[in-house]
């Protein structure tokens, strides 16, 4: 049996120390995204990943248009059911999506032209890179995925030279799988792939190359279009084609400034790798120069669109302002926003991903040009760049790490294992991010349907206010300020609703009210509900609704 290059076990070596470190934590920091991705992984196992009645009790929830990518969700799923901890089969996902770099910037690497061992410096740069690491951190798995664009992007370059019915269903198949793994990456990927065409038909080719093209593009169609069709849908039910102008804030907020991208670690490639990118046309094969000129073209191009809708020096609208504090929208990124469907594109910063790629094939084939003249020189900056990438992860503080854990079960094992089944009904009323993935972390122990949901208001009905509302008790118990009115009586009628909707349990959260508020809602819901079934002194305490 013939054994792999040694130059391929590169790729395995850093997340498989990432994932021993891990045990049984997250990787990632503590974020709303980390959550409920972690909790989309729990999700999963109690069967369609793609809807839940979790969330948004007793409605539900489609999941499908809410998450920027599937395919981590399928896998996280399928270890979870295997036996893994939900916190334990997300960094596995993880770590596997950071292989994935790795073997990525070694395929784009030699796609350029480098040779094996100074290629396994690219899937070492694409690994640590800081716009994969930061997303990884972040808990957004889709765009820590990068290495699967890269991966395509390798695949259709070397599809476009030369290759046989295997190589064009395998690139198809990439291509589809791309979209799985990020719809955005995807969309990036097309429009990657359009922009390179008219530089590529210029190189010498063997004349059936747009045939392969087409035929994988077909493949990739056939495989993934009813996903498509699936994902359009059903996204299009909960959100409007044109969303992009009224979300011109969060795309600001969203997109890269000038001088913190040239000098702050971070979200792209460390400070002053991006000039291996923009070296790419004296680096490559001369055969390849067109193509590099282009890409090089269209990554400024990029780079110009993410500035966003109000481009800025220090922060995304700081360069133009009205008196009036209204941001000027000049950024060319406004002119996307307009396009139906593109407008959901919210993060003007990702359209730099390509970014990251070329300075992982410029990395490499720096590397390949020393090995040819100073052997020395290309093992020690074979060395130096890696090392400089990761010492940039360090400071931003993106390199890998076990920083989030669930809380522990004994607390609410009382809840989790009551004979009552039925759902849980949060007080007070969550209004910001950091309260709903309060609960939802809470909800991965007691795993019980909850009315609230941890996504943007317009993707999904928080059931919350249609039981809260109507009821001057729980109106009253929901509010986290002090109130000097007594409180109002607990009637047949707000049991019965409560009842009608199968919630079961009443939950207070304390450290979202003060203490003489905290004692006032206790002493309110004893009276009504009767003494606690659970408890977390400080947290939270819970309570049992009995039927009427």
């Amino acid at each position: 049996m013939r054994l792999p290059h040694p130059s391929w076990i590169t790729p395995f070596l850093l997340p498989t120390l990432w994932w021993v470190q891990a045990g049984h934590r997250a990787i990632g920091r503590r974020t709303g995204d980390l959550v409920s991705h972690i909790w989309a992984i729990w999700n999963g196992t109690l069967g369609d990943p793609t809807r839940s009645d979790r969330f948004c009790w007793p409605e539900g929830i489609d999941l499908l248009p809410i998450y920027g990518g599937w395919l981590h969700t399928f896998v996280g799923s399928a270890f979870a059911r295997a036996g893994l901890e939900p916190t334990v089969a997300h960094s596995t996902v993880v770590c596997l999506w950071l292989a994935v770099a790795g073997i990525a910037g070694i395929s784009i690497a030699r796609a350029c032209g480098a040779r094996r061992w100074s290629a396994s410096v690219g899937g070492v740069l694409l690994q640590l890179d800081g716009f994969v690491l930061y997303h990884a951190m972040d808990g957004r798995p889709e765009h820590a995925g990068l290495g699967f664009t890269a991966l395509a992007l390798a695949a259709a370059l070397a599809l476009w030279r030369s290759g046989g019915p295997i190589a064009i269903v395998r690139t198809g198949l990439i291509g589809a799988i791309v979209f799985v793994v990020s719809w955005e990456h995807a969309l990036w990927l097309a429009l990657a792939c359009a922009w390179l065409l008219p530089w590529l038909r210029k190189t010498p080719t063997d004349g059936r190359a747009i045939r392969r093209w087409s035929a994988a593009a077909a493949v990739c169609l056939a495989v993934i279009g009813p996903w498509i069709v699936l994902f359009l849908q059903r996204a299009l039910s909960v959100r409007a084609a044109d969303e992009g102008q009224a979300t011109l804030f969060f795309a600001i907020d969203q997109s890269i400034a000038l001088i913190p991208w040239f000098t702050a670690p971070g979200r792209h490639p460390g400070r002053g790798l991006f000039l291996l990118a923009l070296a790419l046309p004296w680096l490559v094969p001369r055969a390849h120069r067109t193509i590099a000129i282009g890409g090089v073209i269209g990554l400024i191009g990029s780079w110009v669109l993410a500035l966003g809708p109000s481009p800025g020096l220090w922060r995304g609208g700081d360069l133009w302002q009205l008196d009036t504090g209204q941001f000027v929208l000049f950024g060319p990124y406004v002119w996307i926003q307009k396009l139906p469907i593109f407008g959901w594109f919210h993060s003007p910063g990702r359209l730099v991903m390509g970014v990251s790629i070329a300075v992982a094939a410029g990395g490499a084939l720096l590397v390949d040009r020393l090995w040819s003249r100073h052997r020395l020189l290309a093992v020690v900056l074979a060395l130096a760049l890696p090392s400089f990438a990761a010492r940039e992860a360090f400071v931003a503080g993106d390199w890998p790490r076990p920083a989030f854990d669930l809380p522990p079960y004994d607390g609410v094992a009382s809840l989790s294992q009551h004979p009552r089944r039925g759902a849980v009904l949060a007080l007070p009323a969550a209004r910001q991010g950091h309260q709903h993935e309060q609960r939802v972390v809470f909800q991965l122990l007691h795993q019980r349907p909850i009315t609230g949901h941890i996504y943007l208001p317009y993707l999904a009905a928080d059931q919350t206010p249609t039981l809260v509302d109507p009821s001057p008790f729980f109106t009253w118990a929901s509010e986290s300020q002090p109130t000097h009115d007594a409180a109002p009586a607990f009637t047949d009628a707000d049991r019965r609703r409560l009842h009608e909707q199968d919630i079961a349990f009443v939950t207070a959260y304390w450290r979202e009210m003060d203490s003489t508020r905290h004692r006032a809602v206790h002493d309110a819901l004893v009276v009504a509900l009767g003494p606690p079934v659970a408890n977390q002194p400080g947290l939270w305490t819970a309570y049992a609704v009995e039927p009427p």
